[in-house]
């Protein structure tokens, strides 16, 4: 069963776009899609589009979310879903991003459009006829995909707080085997303690990939290795009681050493330059956005047979743009991660991490 829900677009693009296209959500970009535009230039390309519009209008894109029943679906499969209803509500004639969220309990999909058809050059409609259209849409290619629709509308209402009701129970359930598997040594005291708290070990490995007999041993293992204790965050007791914050500390944070390390090696980023290689990424997107508002102009104002050759231009530098953005923000996550770990890292003195940036 899938849910759609759409709203507008009014002040800025950039959010939205940086929200659907989260790496953390998308499995790294892996489940990211776009036509017409490139996602790390969509605002820039988006705001020619709206120059070109022939009637009036402050919506600057639609954004539309299609969620999946907990367990219906695979990323892959809702990903494949996704473009088939792009193409199917927008024909190839909008510039939109689409992506596939994958980071919790029901996975699902944003698509955010530009306003303005490439075609026509008029605004897209968003009401009850073409809203209806898009639910018919993703309906239909559901059915395709044998997964469930909701067949009578008026019980729409009670599947969908069904729906809710369950990705609030898996949810609690989660935070609830967390909780355990931080406090345990062994899997056998793993077992004992979720009998304890009411749970079956069925119920547990239904919660997906992250939750198996062998992740969960692995997981309770992790615990005792000075790797895992040295990362680990040392926050005081008000910080270690918020679930999110806690998840995020044994979870990502692994992740995001390993993934920054490989960065590093193959950028030729040390701790030493790279404040200096954020600065240089920093300059030439400078220089790149210039040349597009350049070429922006130039199509404005330019005759009907030279726009091929300004248009492939624009596409030429939005594209390195693209590349600069990406590499900016590559350092600077690089940054990021090395200031979270000097101060969070403990048992790190002043003394050993000098010695840590001298051997790096």
């Amino acid at each position: 069963m899938a849910v759609t829900k759409i709203k507008p677009i009014k002040n800025t693009i950039n959010k939205s776009i940086d929200y659907i296209c989260n790496p953390h959500k998308t499995d790294e970009c892996k489940y990211i899609y776009s036509e017409n535009c490139f996602p790390e230039t969509v605002a820039e390309e988006f705001e020619i589009y709206l120059r070109q519009a022939r009637d009036g209008g402050k919506i600057l894109g639609r954004h539309l979310i299609q969620s999946f029943a907990i367990g219906e679906t695979t990323p892959e499969q809702a990903h494949e879903i996704g473009k088939r209803l792009a193409h199917d509500i927008l024909g190839g004639q909008y510039a939109y991003v689409m992506s596939t969220h994958v980071d919790r309990d029901h996975i699902h999909n944003h698509f955010v459009w530009c306003s303005v058809n490439l075609q026509t050059h008029r605004r897209y409609i968003s009401n009850k006829i073409s809203y209806r259209q898009i639910r018919k849409a993703s309906d239909k290619i559901c059915r395709e995909f044998g997964l469930s629709v909701i067949e009578n509308p008026q019980s729409r209402g009670r599947s969908y707080n069904k729906y809710l009701e369950e990705k609030r129970r898996k949810s609690e359930m989660k935070k609830a085997v967390d909780r355990i598997i931080d406090n345990v040594k062994t899997p056998d005291e793993f077992m004992k303690a979720i009998k304890d708290a009411g749970y079956r070990l069925k119920d547990i490995n239904s919660l997906g990939s992250e939750y198996t007999n062998a992740v969960i041993s692995h997981k309770i293992t992790e615990n005792k290795s000075p790797l895992r204790r040295l990362i680990r965050i040392k926050a005081n007791e008000k910080i270690e009681n918020v679930p999110a914050y806690k998840n995020w500390s044994q979870v990502q944070n692994l992740k995001r050493m390993a993934r920054t390390l490989v960065v590093m090696e193959e950028n030729g980023v040390n701790l030493r330059n790279i404040d200096q290689r954020c600065l240089e990424a920093t300059e030439k997107i400078s220089e790149l956005k210039n040349s597009l508002k350049s070429i922006e102009r130039e199509i404005g104002s330019a005759k009907p047979d030279s726009l091929t050759g300004l248009y492939a231009r624009l596409n030429e530098q939005s594209l390195q743009y693209y590349i600069a953005k990406r590499e900016k923000k590559q350092f600077e996550t690089i940054r990021s991660n090395i200031h979270e770990w000097e101060h969070y890292t403990s048992p790190m003195t002043i003394k050993s991490r000098e010695k840590f940036r001298e051997e790096r």
